[in-house]
């Protein structure tokens, strides 16, 4: 699904204006023109359809993802536990957003298998349909290719409202997805 040139416009300012204020050490929170609608639907990975919104704490994160992915999605998911490490502060504040880009395998119960060392992680699965409309709110995309599916790598950073504030990439440093972590929960 192609990304509107808007969309990749105000993505490509927000990510520059980030990497300007970098150096201070303090992270930049901006809210986005992109997150969450109330309305938002899945079939979370207990079986029950659920609006997103009803789930958000004071730290959220939103990851698109699938559980037979070999590599991008469960690195992404060992760097974030590495981050959280044993702060059981972060860990009650914090939700995990995980949205399957593959409704064909990712059931309810293998997501819940998936998830599993993960506390904090909320599966979610719908129909195709569903998921496209989830990504188009952010700004992201999948796509089935070679036997496996092509997809955005960044974890969102969303505020109590749902809204997207800062992306963190797939390959940012564990140290850095920390003090994003912590800072966020500082907000």
């Amino acid at each position: 699904m192609p990304v509107r040139h808007s969309s990749c416009a105000v993505i490509t300012g927000w990510l520059l204006s980030l990497l300007l204020n970098s150096c201070s050490g303090r992270i930049t929170f901006r809210e986005m023109p992109l997150g969450l609608q109330a309305e938002t639907e899945l079939t979370a990975h207990n079986g029950q359809r659920e609006k997103l919104v009803q789930n958000l704490k004071r730290v959220n994160l939103l990851f698109f993802g699938f559980t037979r992915c070999p590599d991008f999605c469960p690195m992404t998911l060992h760097r974030l536990q590495s981050a959280i490490g044993e702060d059981d502060n972060l860990k009650q504040m914090l939700t995990l957003f995980f949205i399957s880009v593959d409704p064909t395998h990712d059931n309810p119960g293998e997501l819940r298998r998936y998830l599993s060392q993960f506390p904090y992680a909320r599966g979610f699965t719908g129909s195709t349909e569903e998921i496209r409309r989830v990504e188009k709110m952010f700004g992201a995309y999948s796509k089935a290719e070679n036997g496996t599916i092509s997809h955005s790598l960044y974890l969102y950073v969303l505020n109590k409202q749902g809204k997207v504030i800062y992306l963190i990439r797939y390959d940012d440093p564990v140290e850095k997805i920390r003090d994003v972590l912590r800072q966020a929960a500082e907000l």
